[in-house]
């Protein structure tokens, strides 16, 4: 038994999106165990485990900062390993100001306008 797709040396992947390790296998009637730090991973609702044909994979839902880690596939005597890596998200996904950020840019046109008082067109005495 051997793989024909190891898992990559660092797998990268945004924060709050599920990371995917995928294995293939040369053989469709192996099993195989997932272990994060050496230790096994069971399944959860944040963790899914996918076997179909030579195709294994482990799928980690919304991936946290401490979700980074080594993960390791072993299939019978051989083993695949990937340190998985958060990037974190520095940037709201919506853009939004307040409103005390609206009342400084207004206040600032009102007196930048009323500077030289109404109707002198900013000249000066």
């Amino acid at each position: 038994m051997e793989f024909k797709t190891k898992l990559p040396e660092v797998t990268l992947t945004p924060q709050s999106t599920d990371a995917v390790f995928s294995v293939e296998l040369s053989r469709s009637d192996v099993e195989v165990s997932w272990l994060k730090n050496g230790k096994p991973i069971k399944t959860s609702d944040k963790v899914v485990i996918v076997s179909e044909g030579c195709l294994r994979q482990l799928i980690l839902r919304k991936v946290a900062m401490d979700d980074q880690a080594d993960y390791t596939c072993v299939a019978v005597n051989v083993k695949t390993s990937s340190k998985l890596k958060v990037e974190s998200r520095f940037f709201p996904t919506k853009c939004t100001t307040s409103p005390l950020i609206h009342f400084y840019i207004i206040s600032y046109r009102v007196s930048s306008q009323n500077q030289h008082g109404p109707g002198t067109k900013g000249v000066s005495s």
